[in-house]
């Protein structure tokens, strides 16, 4: 369980980073660093809680 949890928030990590890179492109010089981090945790959070709620409700299915 635990590995597939890692893998898991591993793909939600790169997600994020891409998404991250991303927008880093559009808007490299309008943001500071600690913005840039800020949005970066913020998309973390929103992944990994949609991904929580996707199992949760799979469960509930079952």
């Amino acid at each position: 369980m635990s590995c597939g949890l890692e893998d898991k928030l591993s793909k939600a990590y790169n997600f994020c980073n891409e998404a991250m890179q991303d927008f880093n492109l559009v808007i490299i010089q309008t943001f500071s660093k600690r913005l840039k981090f800020a949005g970066f945790v913020v998309m973390f959070i929103v992944v990994y809680k949609s991904e929580f709620l996707y199992q949760e409700f799979i469960l509930n299915l079952s």
